[in-house]
C-alpha cells in the first residue's frame, strides 16, 4: 500500500506549531503541516482572506488525494475545500469543527452572535488580549500540561488577518452543503468545548450521510494538543478503510 499523505490545517489564532506533538505520533505517513496565509511561515502570503481564495491557496500548496485533518477554522476550510474541489481530498477529519460556528435560525448549537461580536470587538481593540482570551477558551476543560502547552503557543498573524478569519467563522454556513461531500468525513468533538456546544453532535451526523462522529469526554477545544493519541488512533482507522 502506498504511504498516505496527511495534510494538517491549523485553526484561528494558532499556526502549524499546534500540530507538533501529533506529528511525533504520525511516523508511518507523509505529513504536511500547512500555515494559513498570514500565519507562521506564510506571514508574507498576501492571499485575500475570503473562504474561496484561502481554500484555493491551500489546494495549490497541497498534493491531490491526501487525507486532510482540519482543526476549528481549519476544519471549516477543509470542508469547503472538499465541497468545491471534490477530487483533491481523499478523506477528511475535522477536529472541534462544525459547518456553522455562529447561531443561525434553526441552529442553536453554536456560539451566540452577541458573544461572538463581543469577542471580535475585543480582538479589534487589543489583539493580544483577544488571543489570550481565545487561548483560555481553547484550554477550558483541559488537563494542566495541555493548558500550559496551549498558553505557550505563539501567533504572529496581524490583526487584519485575525479579524478576516473571524469574518469567515461568523458568516460561513455549510450546513446544507454537507450532503454534497462524497469523501469519508470523520468529526471529532469534545465534551468540554467552550466554543462548540456538545448538542452539536447529533445535528452534524444528521446533516451528512458520509459523516462519522467521535465524541471525547472531558476534552477541550484544544484537541490537537490535549488528545493527540485519540486523533492518531482515529486517523489510523481512516487510513485502513481507504
Amino acid at each position: 500500500m502506498n504511504t498516505p499523505t496527511i495534510v494538517l490545517v491549523h485553526g484561528w489564532g494558532f499556526d502549524s506549531r499546534v500540530w507538533q506533538t501529533l506529528q511525533t505520533k504520525l511516523n508511518k505517513v507523509n505529513v504536511i503541516t500547512i500555515d494559513l496565509p498570514g500565519y507562521g511561515n506564510q506571514i508574507n502570503n498576501k492571499t485575500e482572506w475570503n473562504i474561496h481564495n484561502i481554500t484555493e491557496d491551500l489546494i495549490a500548496r497541497t498534493p491531490e488525494k491526501a487525507i486532510w485533518i482540519g482543526w476549528s477554522l481549519g476544519g471549516l476550510l477543509a470542508l469547503y475545500s472538499a465541497l468545491h474541489k471534490p477530487t483533491h481530498i481523499k478523506a477528511l477529519m475535522t477536529i472541534a469543527t462544525t459547518p456553522c460556528f455562529t447561531q443561525k435560525t434553526g441552529w442553536d448549537c453554536a456560539m451566540p452572535n452577541d458573544s461572538f461580536n463581543t469577542f471580535k470587538q475585543s480582538c479589534a481593540n487589543d489583539t493580544n488580549q483577544g488571543l489570550n482570551e481565545f487561548k483560555r477558551l481553547v484550554a477550558y476543560g483541559a488537563d494542566k500540561p495541555s493548558i500550559k502547552e496551549i498558553r505557550s503557543q505563539k501567533c504572529t498573524a496581524s490583526t487584519t488577518t485575525l479579524l478576516s478569519g473571524l469574518e469567515i467563522l461568523e458568516h460561513t454556513d455549510l450546513r446544507f452543503e454537507l450532503k454534497n461531500i462524497h469523501c469519508p468525513v470523520h468529526s471529532i468533538l469534545a465534551e468540554n468545548d467552550a466554543l462548540i456546544p456538545k448538542a452539536a453532535r447529533e445535528p452534524i451526523n444528521f446533516l451528512s450521510a458520509e459523516n462519522e462522529t467521535t465524541f471525547i469526554s472531558n476534552a477541550p477545544h484544544g484537541l490537537p494538543i490535549s488528545h493527540t493519541n485519540v486523533i492518531a488512533q482515529q486517523l489510523e482507522t481512516m487510513i485502513h478503510v481507504q
